[in-house]
């Protein structure tokens, strides 16, 4: 019951970010802004779903391998050009305690920069 719980908190907080990075994009038809507005939606609600994750088990995920299957999703999570996103743990003493990115429109992994969509920038937006 503590687990369907947290799903729905992270669900509803997932939801009412999505709605709100869609009404603060001009999309008008271009595909390619819709694409971006779903990645920053899939993006934003990932990355706090992991935050909430890491809060409850008082840890995060300790590598790329295991990166987001920690969340238990039913299937791979999927930016708007259909690339995985991206799972870092990142060392201590860093800014942030992991990165978790889309490698963007280019499909290259730029490490979170360029038009790479990261977590941290999404959320700070």
């Amino acid at each position: 019951m503590k687990y369907l719980r947290s799903s729905l908190v992270v669900f509803a907080i997932g939801f009412a970010a999505a709605i709100f990075i869609w009404s603060k994009q001009p999309i008008d038809g271009n595909p390619e802004a819709v694409k971006e507005a779903s990645t920053r939606s899939v993006v934003l609600e990932t990355g706090m779903a992991l935050e909430h994750w890491m809060e409850a088990n008082n840890r995060k995920p300790p590598d790329a391998k295991v990166g987001l299957s920690v969340l238990q999703l039913k299937a791979v999570v999927r930016d708007g050009w259909g690339h995985s996103l991206i799972y870092r743990p990142q060392e201590q003493g860093s800014p942030h305690p992991f990165e978790l990115y889309s490698v963007g429109p280019s499909g290259v992994d730029k490490g979170g920069v360029a038009d790479n969509i990261s977590y941290w920038d999404v959320k700070k937006n």
